[in-house]
């Protein structure tokens, strides 16, 4: 096998290996003091252009769930992990940062989730 086949199983196994992090469920779990919380986010202030739209994209909704010891601690961390997804997804660099806020936040029962949650609700500004 050349150099140039080993870059290009090295770039196609890479590029598996996003795909299937992608599809594989992303489990929450709560110890020690930490519970569970629903985090809903908003977010705005960019400008995505998806699908052939010839109108931008400029806001949209998430939600996710995260451990945290109180309501503050599972905003900031569902602040940190939309933004991390926002720029895994590719949107950041296509779009910029997204101005973040959360507009909800409510505890959960139980000790884990089989996934931290995930997709948007896109919508178009005037």
């Amino acid at each position: 096998m050349s150099t140039d086949d080993g870059v290009t199983l090295r770039a196609l196994s890479s590029g598996l290996l996003r795909d299937l992090r992608m599809r594989l469920p992303n489990p929450v779990l709560a110890l020690g003091s930490a519970r569970l919380f629903h985090a809903q986010v908003h977010g705005e202030g960019f400008e995505l252009f998806l699908a052939g739209e010839t109108k931008p994209i400029r806001g949209f909704f998430t939600s996710c769930t995260v451990a945290a010891r109180n309501p503050q601690e599972a905003g900031e961390r569902a602040l940190a992990l939309i933004e991390r997804r926002w720029q895994r997804d590719g949107h950041r660099e296509q779009a910029g940062a997204a101005s973040l806020e959360v507009t909800k936040i409510q505890a959960l029962s139980g000790r884990w989730r089989s996934r931290t949650g995930g997709g948007y609700t896109f919508y178009m500004g005037a």
